[in-house]
């Protein structure tokens, strides 16, 4: 037979009144190569080095990565359809990459180029 506890809790039951969710919301997004060149051309935006600047005056950091669309033949062994990467973390872990292919072991994946673009505070 379970009997509660002669001691009170320090910790409430009950859900706050904060509007904190304790949820991070993500700041970090995929963009492609040519969405970002389609907006330079057409003057919405600038491109200086890694910097961004859009119209509205909003700058973002941009990071070279690759978007895994799919294994180009036989099964996703290792579970890479879908993931977003850096570059750099791809070519740690030994892994050959060309612009529309992403190589690892045996297994060839389809892969979008572009960038992980990053707001500046």
């Amino acid at each position: 037979m379970i009997h509660p506890s002669p001691h009170p809790s320090r910790f409430p039951s009950y859900p706050e009144d904060t509007n904190d969710t304790g949820v991070r919301q993500r700041t970090i997004f995929f963009q492609s190569v040519a969405d970002i060149d389609a907006r330079v051309r057409t003057q919405r935006a600038s491109l200086d080095g890694a910097l961004l600047t859009v119209a509205n005056g909003s700058r973002f950091v941009l990071r070279d990565a690759l978007r895994v669309l799919g294994s180009s033949k036989g099964h996703d062994v290792f579970g890479m359809t879908g993931r977003i990467m850096p570059l750099s973390e791809l070519l740690t872990m030994g892994a050959t990459l060309s612009s529309s292919t992403l190589q690892i072991g045996n297994v060839h994946y389809e892969v979008q180029l572009g960038y992980l673009v990053q707001p500046l505070g």
